[in-house]
Formats: structure tokens, C-alpha cells, sequence
């Protein structure tokens, strides 16, 4: 039974090797289980992406609120490195080359990538709970962003 449940997929020569000959309710169930658990898994994987966007956004937030604005008017020159890369992190997108390395490098690529549309935290996606339809980010600046629906910086 075990080699069932462990095997990537349920063939005939696979049941037929466990002594299976029929497609029982103990076979129907573990199909079903593995269905679940494939969708669990792609779940709590979006969930966990939602809720690294979440830092990423809290994350500029706190930069604007101490670097005085999103950094367009001055081409980030008062942004440190660790803000830089913490901004490029935000704006990523699939097929991006690596982080640079210099701070000149840097300041281009996120002038690069300022007119890219930020990403946005959606509850409706169904990556989060229903308890997390209303959560409160701490930006430890007496200031707290709200989150109902969608958040965009």
C-alpha cells in the first residue's frame, strides 16, 4: 500500500505489481489524496508568495516614509544599496538579470525598472485565508497601512 501512495503516478503495471486488479475504493482514495495534496501544496505556494509581495510592499513603504518620496525626482541618489536592491526585489519580473553588484549599477537599474507597474496584494486571488481578508502591516513609523482587497504602492 505504501508504494501506492508514494508513487508519482497510479499506471496498471503499477497496481498490477501491488496486487491491485480493480480500481477499489482504497485506490479511488488514494488518487483522491494526491489530488489534495498537489493542490494544497500549489496553495500554500502562492500563499507564500502573497505574503513575501506583503514584505516587499512594507518594505518601500518604510523607504518612502524615510527617504522623503519614490526616489524618480532625485534617480535614488539619496537610497542606499540595501533600498536599491530591496526596491528591485519589488519590481522583479521573471527573465530579469541578476542583482548588480556596484551602487552606479544599481541606481541605473532601478531608474530601469521605475516605470514598471508595481505589483499588487490581492486577497481575492484565493491565496489567502478568509481570516486574511483585513490585515494591519506594522511600518513602525506610527504610521499603519490597512490592507482591505488590494494594496498598491
Amino acid at each position: 500500500m505504501k508504494n501506492l501512495e508514494d508513487a508519482k503516478r497510479l499506471t496498471s503495471g503499477v497496481l498490477v505489481s501491488n496486487g491491485k486488479h480493480a480500481l477499489d475504493k482504497t485506490v479511488c482514495n488514494i488518487v483522491k489524496w494526491n489530488e489534495e495534496a498537489k493542490a494544497a501544496e500549489i496553495s500554500h505556494k502562492e500563499r507564500k508568495r502573497q505574503h513575501e509581495l506583503g514584505q516587499h510592499i512594507i518594505a518601500i513603504a518604510k523607504i518612502r516614509l524615510v527617504r522623503g518620496g519614490k526616489g524618480q525626482g532625485n534617480g535614488f541618489i539619496v537610497w542606499t544599496k540595501t533600498d536599491m536592491q530591496t526596491y528591485l526585489q519589488y519590481k522583479k519580473e521573471k527573465g530579469d538579470l541578476s542583482m548588480p553588484k556596484s551602487l552606479i549599477e544599481l541606481r541605473e537599474r532601478c531608474v530601469e525598472v521605475m516605470g514598471r507597474q508595481s505589483p499588487v496584494l490581492e486577497s481575492n486571488s484565493g491565496a489567502l485565508d478568509e481570516d486574511d481578508n483585513n490585515l494591519k502591516f506594522d511600518l513602525d513609523l506610527d504610521k499603519t497601512v490597512q490592507f482591505n482587497g488590494m494594496l498598491q504602492l
